[in-house]
């Protein structure tokens, strides 16, 4: 497959969800230690709680080569590297 036929799916999995930018709903904030943005393509989207980030992982909505950070402005690292 070309990128731009990979691409699609994702671009439409990040379209479900207005208020997170994927189909996954939010979660109760459990604390700033368990919080994720997500980067891909050049835009953020999140936060995001763990739990959301492995709901998004079984759904292949989160790639291993997505990038991921604790806080809006990084560092990012592959989500293939986040423990959990």
């Amino acid at each position: 497959l070309n990128s731009l036929a990979r691409r699609a799916p994702v671009r439409a999995a990040l379209s479900l969800s207005k208020r997170t930018g994927f189909g996954v709903a939010p979660q109760e904030d459990t604390g700033m230690a368990n919080v994720w943005f997500l980067l891909r393509d050049g835009r953020r989207y999140g936060p995001f709680q763990l739990a959301q980030l492995r709901q998004m992982t079984t759904t292949g909505q989160l790639l291993p080569v997505d990038l991921l950070a604790q806080t809006e402005g990084g560092p990012w690292v592959p989500a293939s590297e986040v423990p959990g």
